[in-house]
């Protein structure tokens, strides 16, 4: 008698999200990796992490339009040296010599290969935001759109009481201590959970330029939860084929072209 071999929990995952998303559109994985940054970046098949969401979770992530993506353990500097500093017929970055020895850009990177929830703009109501506003935006977003009508996991529930524990002292700070109040916000729970760092953003933008041919957030800016070495909040964007710029800015800055792609992983 034949016994039949039980398939893998994690496969079946992978399976209804390549069916889900859109292979090469919006489900960015190994394959995505290879084509974009070559074999010197890609991951061998047999360390793929499983995709770790649920299937409610990834329908739900469809319905809002995120993309589900693998990242890897890269830093801006890397990329921009693999790619030559191209991305399509155009520039990868523009003009790094602003911050070419910046931490950000030349050694910070993720601790691991990992797969990401990111939508492909800014979410609504962060844009013309300071950076306490568009924290608040994706409290709210996770609360009426990520998990409208369930429980917030603990992990959410506990980000969203920090930060609104704390509003009014980081409003406070915000006026007497610019870079003090940066270091405070971008390690709220919320910010480190939910928003993205510049080598995600940038790995994001690239892949979805090769594989796609059309750049993520052209008229946009993304607030991170990264700063510079000066103390100073690091946005980033406005792609095209001049190349992603990257600037900072104090965090009671806000314009109506600056909003917050949200990202987390599970």
């Amino acid at each position: 008698m034949t016994t039949a071999t039980a398939v893998p929990a994690s496969l079946v995952t992978t399976n209804f999200a390549r069916q889900l998303f859109v292979r090469g559109t919006d489900f960015l994985g190994p394959e995505e990796i290879l084509k974009t940054f070559g074999s010197s970046l890609a991951i061998p098949e047999d360390q793929v992490p499983p995709i770790p969401f649920t299937e409610e979770e990834l329908d739900r992530a469809k319905a809002l339009g995120q993309c589900l993506e693998l990242h890897e353990p890269i830093s801006m500097l890397e990329m921009n040296r693999v790619l030559g500093n191209k991305l399509g017929d155009g520039a990868l970055l523009y003009n790094t010599g602003r911050y070419e020895k910046e931490p950000f850009y030349a050694t910070d990177k993720s601790s691991d290969w990992h797969w990401r929830l990111t939508t492909k703009t800014v979410i609504p109501d962060s844009a013309g935001e300071n950076y306490l506003g568009q924290s608040l935006a994706l409290a709210r977003y996770l609360k009426t759109q990520v998990y409208a009508g369930q429980e917030l996991p603990g992990i959410y529930a506990k980000a969203i009481a920090e930060l609104k524990a704390r509003e009014q002292e980081l409003a406070k700070l915000m006026d007497e201590d610019c870079q003090k109040a940066a270091l405070e916000l971008a390690n709220l729970a919320i910010n480190q959970n939910c928003r993205e760092t510049p080598s995600q953003v940038l790995q994001s933008i690239a892949m979805y330029q090769v594989v796609n041919g059309e750049y993520l957030l052209p008229n946009m800016w993304t607030w991170t939860n990264t700063r510079t070495s000066d103390g100073y909040l690091v946005r980033v964007v406005y792609a095209d084929p001049h190349g992603v710029i990257v600037v900072r800015n104090d965090s009671r800055y806000s314009s109506g072209d600056l909003g917050v792609r949200f990202s987390r992983r599970a």
